[in-house]
């Protein structure tokens, strides 16, 4: 189990350490994720409208049922050529943006962040890969959440490291990454769910200074500790706690993590940098 005040400890420090940088970088990365809404409430009007128009016994004329197929046929495929545009702006656009916004939050917590990380996922060389990838993942997701939407959920949380994955290596495949992903959220998922749910004050916050909150403090603090998380299961060099083989899986309390130049061989502290084979863990698998 992750320790979440951990997680969030340190997200904060790294959001407050950069500012307005990481406010901009928000902004941004909600845009990237942000889902097309829709929706109108005028069929009530068309509706009254035929109503109005139909003869005195209260039925619709053959014209007039004509004429409402053809609008609705009109009306569908309005909404499946916004919904194909909407589509190929995502995965041309918000997809390589939101692998900029990954890299710039994991760089951000190692205390490196530069504003052209925003644009990695479009000046990376990989740009077709990059968007190929997120497609298929949000194809995937598609896909599965026909399913009673559930499973969909579930395959959501499971691939939930992708962007961060394809931010830290875009040359990779689709299958690479969602094969590390899978075991990166190994029994990870419901804690994951559960870090995000812990958020939710904070957005009834955002929500009654009609999302100021939100841009300002709330979001970047959201995507910090998201970035904490990835680079706790991935096993990143100053994560002592990570997952990756010679972490041992010791948590967010062990001492190495807390203290990234503590060497328990000696004993004490060293000059060099903390390095996974001083922990003493038992070598759990990724």
């Amino acid at each position: 189990m992750i320790d979440r005040a951990e997680l969030k400890s340190r997200g904060m420090n790294a959001f407050k350490a950069n500012y307005w940088p990481c406010v901009g970088a928000g902004f941004l990365t909600t845009i990237s994720i942000a889902k097309a809404g829709g929706g109108g409430s005028g069929s009530g009007n068309w509706s009254n409208t035929f109503s109005n128009s139909s003869s005195s016994s209260g039925q619709m004329t053959e014209d007039e049922v004509m004429g409402l197929i053809v609008l609705l046929g009109a009306i569908f495929l309005i909404c499946m050529v916004i919904w194909v545009v909407g589509m190929v702006i995502k995965a041309f656009v918000f997809n390589p943006l939101l692998i900029g916004c990954r890299k710039f939050w994991v760089n951000n917590a190692d205390g490196v962040a530069r504003g052209e990380d925003l644009l990695y996922g479009f000046k990376c060389g990989s740009y077709m890969n990059v968007v190929k990838v997120m497609f298929l993942k949000d194809l995937f997701v598609f896909l599965w959440s026909l399913l009673f939407i559930i499973p969909g959920i579930i395959k959501s949380y499971e691939w939930y490291m992708v962007a961060y994955l394809i931010a830290e290596d875009p040359t990779q495949s689709w299958t690479d990454v969602k094969e590390k992903s899978s075991q990166m959220m190994d029994g990870y998922k419901m804690d994951t769910f559960i870090l995000g749910l812990s958020f939710i004050g904070w957005a009834v916050l955002s929500a009654f200074t009609c999302g100021i909150l939100a841009i300002f403090y709330v979001n970047p603090y959201i995507y910090a500790t998201d970035a904490e998380l990835y680079m706790y299961l991935d096993g990143s060099a100053n994560y002592g706690a990570g997952m990756s083989a010679n972490y041992g899986g010791q948590g967010f309390n062990d001492q190495n993590f807390s203290n990234p130049g503590y060497n328990p061989d000696n004993n004490g502290y060293t000059s060099n940098a903390y390095t996974p084979n001083n922990n003493g863990g038992n070598g759990g698998q990724f």
